[in-house]
């Protein structure tokens, strides 16, 4: 059995290694039958191929020593190699340092020549330029022009003494400044001729840039800029051109959407033309705002100032919006940020006199509106305003054409007049915002939320409150009372909150930190803390009226015979008249104090009328004497009274009411069993005289001997 190192590559696995050894030797490998298992056929075959084994091991061996052999003889030939390589390295970096050294040295001199040469022919150059201006004075104190400007045609030569326009700029230019340091005297004409000289040149020259630029010829206007820059009309060459880039460009109804797109295209030539690109970009700017933006500015802005209040800060606003963002684009894009105060300077141009009496406009127009909105509101149903003194603020009612007090159904509370309301201070705020100097930003907010507290709060909300404070019945009412201050306080309520909103979101965050904080506080405190108290006020005295009108209909509808019925026979199965129309003018009155108001306010409401009102129910069913058939009305009206309180789903009520269904049964339990009834839970807490004074309403307390049952 023969192997080769090919034989243990890949993946070799010892496991089938040994298998197919031993399947060689028995046919079956060691799997096999034990029956046809020959171990020593196995051990030769073992054997021989520990043997083969060994003869590969040997033979790779000598490879392995083979290849070693010559990885070494090559390591060694490519080390020669890298030394070698490593003094031609170092020898070339020496001739280059050399050679360095030498070309600065060729190049100090040259630059040394350089500098001699220039010394020599600078002043020779001056000197030739001398002497060709005294050339050019010298004809013009002749009395003659020297500097005949050719119109320039690349196709027609021109005569030799024709110069072109922007040599001879250069030459009127200086000897304009010549002229200029000449005294008058002996010197007066040729100063005239040569002044007159540099205005023909310098009108010819901001011609053709005028020409240039229709031609859209970028090239030559730049020639023109560069020849016509150190003259005195540059700046009105500027001025001419920034004018040309607005000519016929605002088509829009809005000037402001046409400023970015002149910009635009004004900018690639700028930027080609001039080298002080943003300064003249930035002229164009100050140009454009100072021009037609501001003529449309403050023609809208008048107009609409005398007829339309609400739309003229509607305008400024959006005007002043689209300034900033239109500069805040304009100054990113071209990079006029050192051009700052350009800007600045066409805002206070455009806006300034419209700023100085913003706040007064904003809330003069504030009050306006609010007193607009509600009178509206008054007109829409029908009502008209009227004075009461009360505390020295203005109450009213909706007023009836049938009602002779002039008082109406309806309260004059409205929330969506408050709503409006917020929603216009909410807006005047967002205005304040980026019209207000940072400075005065508090104060003016300040002063657009006091006019909502005033109009809002004392105005409309108090003026309605007081009114129905009067219409709520005294303590003797002669109708039933329809409880319509329930209304109003659930929907006053609704608008303090939205007002309270308000004020954290959009007031507080603006004057929390500053000196007007406290004062600010105090007084919004101070008016919802006195509309907060009249609405107190007027549900105590809604209750007292409900619960007055209770005791109305017991003192009058309750009659004594109820409860002492002549007739034994009756069965009970119903309540008492007096219990019907109470129990019917409760479950009104829990409706509506549950559909106006919210909150804590309808469980402290409910549980003051239903405490209240057990109270004078107590008190009325001790007015009465009880015989065995009235004692049973009495405890069927008090379990309806009960079953009617359970629906306010108060536990002290309950508990109260609970109580004095227990009491009524004294009324009704035989007198062998009253010992037993007031030592049940409900009953045994209470006073004993109490319990006996109850008893004592009882028609046989005397007959059957009750007082005993309470020693």
């Amino acid at each position: 059995m023969q192997f080769t190192v090919d034989d243990f590559e890949n993946d070799f696995d010892l496991k089938d290694f040994i298998e197919r050894i031993s399947r060689s030797s028995t046919g079956s490998g060691i799997r096999g039958k034990p029956e046809s298992f020959n171990p020593q056929a196995l051990h030769v075959t073992f054997e021989e191929a520990i043997d083969s084994l060994q003869s590969v091991l040997k033979s790779t061996e000598n490879r392995v020593n083979a290849i070693e052999e010559t990885c070494k003889t090559e390591e060694y030939e490519h080390r020669k190699r890298l030394q070698s390589l490593q003094k031609a390295l170092d020898t070339a970096i020496d001739r280059f340092e050399d050679l360095d050294q030498r070309v600065n040295f060729v190049a100090t001199k040259v630059v040394h020549v350089g500098d001699q040469l220039e010394g020599v022919n600078m002043p020779r150059s001056h000197d030739v330029e001398a002497q060709k201006l005294m050339s050019y004075f010298s004809e013009y104190m002749a009395d003659r022009d020297p500097l005949v400007i050719v119109v320039e045609d690349p196709n027609k030569p021109y005569p030799m003494h024709y110069i072109k326009v922007a040599e001879a700029a250069d030459i009127i230019q200086n000897l304009y400044h010549l002229s200029q340091d000449l005294p008058t005297e002996g010197f007066e004409n040729v100063k005239s001729r040569i002044n007159e000289k540099y205005k023909e040149v310098e009108n010819r020259l901001k011609c053709e840039f005028a020409v240039a630029h229709q031609a859209k010829d970028v090239k030559k206007m730049k020639d023109i800029s560069n020849t016509l820059a150190p003259f005195k009309g540059y700046n009105q060459c500027i001025e001419d051109f920034i004018t040309a880039c607005q000519r016929n460009q605002f088509t829009s109804v809005n000037a402001f959407d046409d400023i970015l797109r002149i910009c635009e295209r004004a900018y690639d030539i700028i930027k080609e033309v001039f080298s002080d690109y943003n300064h003249i970009m930035a002229t164009l700017v100050e140009n454009i705002f100072d021009g037609h933006v501001k003529e449309y500015v403050h023609t809208n802005l008048d107009k609409l100032y005398q007829n339309d209040k609400e739309k003229y800060l509607k305008s400024l606003y959006d005007y002043y919006d689209r300034f900033h963002k239109v500069t805040s684009i304009i100054t990113k894009k071209y990079d006029l940020s050192s051009e700052v105060s350009i800007v600045n300077k066409s805002k206070k141009s455009i806006f300034g006199s419209y700023m100085e009496d913003y706040i007064s406009v904003e809330v003069k127009h504030l009050r306006d509106m609010f007193d607009n909105s509600i009178s509206s509101y008054y007109s829409s149903i029908g009502h008209q305003k009227r004075q009461i003194a009360t505390g020295g603020l203005s109450q009213a009612f909706l007023k009836r054409s049938t009602d002779t007090s002039g008082i109406g159904d309806e309260s004059l509370v409205s929330q969506e007049v408050a709503i409006n309301m917020l929603s216009e201070s909410r807006n005047a705020i967002l205005r304040c915002h980026l019209l207000a100097p940072k400075l005065s930003l508090p104060n003016y907010i300040w002063q657009i939320f006091e006019v909502l507290l005033e109009k809002l709060c004392l105005d409309h909300i108090s003026y309605a409150i007081d009114i129905s404070l009067q219409m709520i019945p005294s303590s003797s009412p002669n109708t039933q009372p329809d409880g319509r201050f329930y209304d109003v306080s659930g929907q006053a309520n609704a608008i303090i909150q939205l007002l309270k909103k308000h004020f954290n979101e959009n007031v507080l965050p603006v004057i929390g930190s500053t000196a007007i904080y406290d004062s600010s506080i105090q007084k919004r405190n101070a008016i919802l803390q006195q509309l907060e108290e009249k609405i107190d006020q007027g549900l105590e005295k809604s209750v007292q009226a409900a619960i007055s009108w209770l005791k109305h209909i017991l003192s009058t509808e309750q009659k004594k015979t109820d409860f002492r019925p002549e007739d034994s026979k009756i069965v009970v199965e119903l309540t008492t008249p007096a219990c019907s129309s109470c129990i019917q003018f409760i479950r009104l009155q829990r409706k509506l104090i549950k559909s106006c108001l919210d909150g804590k306010n309808v469980e402290e409401v409910l549980k003051e009328f239903g405490v209240r009102f057990h109270r004078i129910l107590y008190d009325h069913l001790q007015q009465f004497a009880y015989n065995s058939m009235g004692g049973m009305f009495a405890l069927a009206d008090v379990h309806s009274y009960q079953d009617c309180i359970k629906e306010f789903q108060i536990p002290l009520l309950d508990k109260l009411f609970s109580t004095l269904h227990a009491l009524c049964k004294l009324l009704v339990t035989n007198p062998e069993n009253i010992r037993q009834l007031c030592c049940e839970e409900q009953l045994a807490s209470m006073d004993r005289n109490v319990l006996q004074q109850f008893a004592n309403l009882r028609t046989d307390y005397k007959t059957a001997r009750l007082a005993k049952h309470f020693q």
